[in-house]
């Protein structure tokens, strides 16, 4: 006796673009999400590094100003009408081992701190040895301390006055307090104030 033979149904083929469909949002969530967490793991690590950065900077200008030789000048231009935006100049002289690695002083004879950048991009702070010698036509390379800030701003009390000035000119006298505002492009911003040792005295304890 034969039975009849049940006979098998397969998939459509809307059926099939119905499944392929599903697999391909579900395959694009997934990858999105994995997208996301990745782009946010790697600015986080970013923003970790530029804040040691940040910090270990401040503590080195922090000991910098505070142990500032006695023989050392100083001076800020502050030139407001820059077609980049307000720019700071520090210039250090005459104190060959301040920025230096260990003991090591520098053959310079200029140290200079300046905010630069080009049209519609973040700041760069930037530090430059100017050599005692300079070959003609040359000029010293900067080296950027800190990039992608979206301002920077310097502010030096006169213990004469007892006012802020934006600049500093009197290379024989000196702030008796140096201030630092650095804005980032996320808007959060980090202030630091930096006791500056005195031209006729010694440094300054904490």
């Amino acid at each position: 006796m034969k039975f009849p033979r049940k006979k098998q149904k397969g998939f459509t083929l809307f059926e099939v673009i119905v499944a392929m469909g599903i697999l391909v949002a579900i395959t694009g969530a997934v990858i999105m999400t994995l997208r996301v967490t990745t782009q946010t793991a790697v600015l986080t690590a970013r923003n970790r590094d530029h804040d040691q950065v940040t910090y270990a900077l401040i503590e080195l200008l922090r000991t910098t100003f505070r142990t500032l030789p006695a023989k050392a000048r100083f001076q800020a231009q502050y030139d407001k009408m820059s077609v980049t935006g307000p720019r700071w100049v520090l210039t250090f002289e005459n104190c060959p081992e301040i920025f230096a690695f260990g003991a090591t002083p520098w053959d310079n004879s200029q140290t200079i701190l300046q905010n630069t950048r080009t049209m519609d991009h973040p700041w760069n702070l930037e530090l430059i040895r100017v050599p005692l010698a300079l070959p003609p036509g040359e000029s010293p390379v900067p080296l950027v301390l800190l990039r992608d800030l979206q301002k920077i701003t310097w502010k030096f009390f006169d213990p004469r006055s007892n006012v802020w000035q934006d600049d500093w000119h009197d290379a024989s006298f000196r702030p008796s307090v140096v201030a630092l505002t650095l804005q980032r492009v996320d808007d959060s911003s980090i202030e630091a104030d930096f006791t500056v040792n005195p031209a006729q005295g010694t440094a300054l304890s904490n």
